[in-house]
């Protein structure tokens, strides 16, 4: 009888840990399968997040670049009048990751779809990282934007009229992703209405 128990008790054991090898990879698989999912739900968050507020931090530019600037044949008294209010106010500060005084947006002076690229991704950087070029690099990389900030591709920015568009183009590495095969394209883009300004052709 005793013989008979052991037996079973092999046999029990022996299933158990057969049990083991295909549970617990399967356990592995799902879950690093759902962290890669939720990373990429995260970038996608963050991205997205951020391109919302740059449009319409961008859309502001051409209001205060036509307000603040200094029009041609003002007099002086009123140019220094105008000046000592914006030193007053800091409305002269000129950074291009939270404010631009160049026209960048104006057709009609000469602005090009890579200026409007280029201050669509100045001001994402802003809205990102505060304008930290390496710490915005870091985190894209966390989040495995492959390239990091080399890896953004704002060419797709645009203006229609008076509509702005930031387009941004950039693939995301799957975390679980032991052969690097696994990469997902994707594109997301914001939109913001140019406020107090006829962008002219």
């Amino acid at each position: 009888m005793g013989r008979i128990l052991q037996k079973f008790r092999r046999q029990d054991s022996g299933s158990a840990v057969i049990e083991a090898c295909i549970v617990v990879p399967l356990f592995l698989f799902f879950v690093l399968t759902m962290y890669g999912l939720i990373t990429v739900f995260l970038a996608q968050n963050i991205i997205g997040h951020t391109l919302l507020q740059s449009s319409q931090s961008l859309a502001l530019d051409a209001y205060a670049t036509e307000q603040f600037t200094t029009p041609q044949g003002i007099g002086s008294v009123e140019s220094g009048i105008r000046d000592f209010f914006l030193d007053l106010t800091g409305s002269s500060a000129d950074d291009p990751h939270f404010s631009n005084s160049e026209r960048w947006y104006d057709r009609k002076h000469g602005a090009t779809s890579e200026d409007w690229a280029e201050a669509a991704e100045a001001r994402f950087l802003g809205y990102f990282s505060g304008g930290d070029r390496a710490a915005a690099d870091a985190i894209l990389k966390s989040l495995r934007v492959t390239g990091g900030v080399d890896g953004l591709d704002f060419s797709g920015s645009k203006l229609e009229g008076n509509d702005l568009y930031i387009r941004v183009s950039y693939q995301v590495e799957y975390f679980f992703n032991p052969f690097g095969l696994t990469e997902f394209s994707t594109t997301q883009q914001a939109y913001a209405r140019m406020w107090g300004a006829s962008v002219q052709e």
